[in-house]
C-alpha cells in the first residue's frame, strides 16, 4: 500500500501544472489565476457556438455595405439597367434605399424579380430539354442584394460548408475534388490485400432546383440564421 501512494504523490507532482503562459505571453504561476484562466479556456472551448446568432446578421444594412457589394460586381453582365457604377452618385441613395426596402420585409418589384432564362446546350444536336442547362440572368438590383448577403454570410460560412465542398466557394478550386478523386481510384487500385474499397459516384440532377422551400427556411432556423436572409 505503502508503494502505490508514493507513485500516486510522485505522480501527482509530475502533472501538476505549476506555470502557464496566459495573456499576452506572459507566464503565470499563480494557481487561483490559473484555475480561473482553466475554466475561462474551456468554458470557451466546449461551450456552445453562437457564431450564427450574432447580431451582425440581424443589424441593419449601411449605403457603406451596399455600395461594396455593387462595386465588387463586374458590370454589363446581366440583362436590364446597368450601368449603376458610373452614375452611382445620382442613383446610389435610391439604389441604397431599394436594396434596404428589401432587407425590412417589402416584397421585390415583378419587374426587378423577373429572371431571363438560357438554355446552353450540354451536347451537339440535342434532343430533348433535359440535354440543355439552364442558365438564369437575374437583374443587377437582385444580384446586388444577393451579393450583400453573401457578404454577410461570409463569415459565419467556413463554419457551415465542408472543406470538401469546393464548387462556388471563395478559396475552394474545384479541381482539388478531382485530384482527391483520383487519389482514392488510385489507392483503389493498388489495393491487393485484405478488405474491399467500393466507390460512388452520385450524380444529383438540378439538386439546387429540387430542394423544397420549406426545407431551406428549417434549416436556416436550425442554424439560428435570420428567417428573412
Amino acid at each position: 500500500m505503502k508503494f502505490y501512494h508514493s507513485r500516486t504523490i510522485k505522480r501527482r507532482e509530475i502533472n501538476r501544472i505549476t506555470a502557464l503562459c496566459i495573456d499576452n505571453g506572459e507566464w503565470c504561476s499563480d494557481q487561483d489565476i490559473l484555475r480561473n484562466k482553466a475554466v475561462e479556456f474551456f468554458e470557451k472551448l466546449y461551450g456552445e457556438t453562437y457564431f450564427c446568432r450574432d447580431h451582425f446578421l440581424e443589424a441593419d444594412i449601411t449605403n457603406e455595405e451596399i455600395k461594396r457589394a455593387l462595386f465588387d460586381m463586374t458590370p454589363l453582365k446581366a440583362p436590364g439597367s446597368d450601368e449603376y457604377h458610373a452614375f452611382w452618385d445620382t442613383l446610389g441613395g435610391d439604389v441604397c434605399q431599394w436594396v434596404k426596402d428589401v432587407f425590412s420585409g417589402k416584397p421585390i418589384e415583378q419587374e426587378l424579380n423577373n429572371t431571363l432564362l438560357v438554355l446552353i446546350p450540354k451536347k451537339e444536336s440535342p434532343e430533348d430539354f433535359s440535354q440543355f442547362r439552364p442558365i438564369r440572368l437575374c437583374s443587377v438590383i437582385y444580384k446586388l442584394v444577393m451579393k450583400v448577403i453573401a457578404n454577410l454570410f461570409k463569415v459565419v460560412f467556413p463554419k457551415l460548408i465542408s472543406q470538401g465542398q469546393a464548387g462556388f466557394i471563395a478559396g475552394h478550386n474545384i479541381s482539388d475534388n478531382i485530384i482527391l478523386v483520383q487519389e482514392v481510384i488510385h489507392s483503389m487500385r493498388c489495393k491487393q490485400k485484405g478488405r474491399k474499397w467500393m466507390a460512388v459516384k452520385l450524380d444529383l440532377e438540378k439538386a439546387y432546383d429540387k430542394v423544397s422551400w420549406d426545407f431551406i427556411s428549417i434549416s436556416l432556423i436550425a442554424t439560428g440564421i435570420p428567417i428573412f436572409l
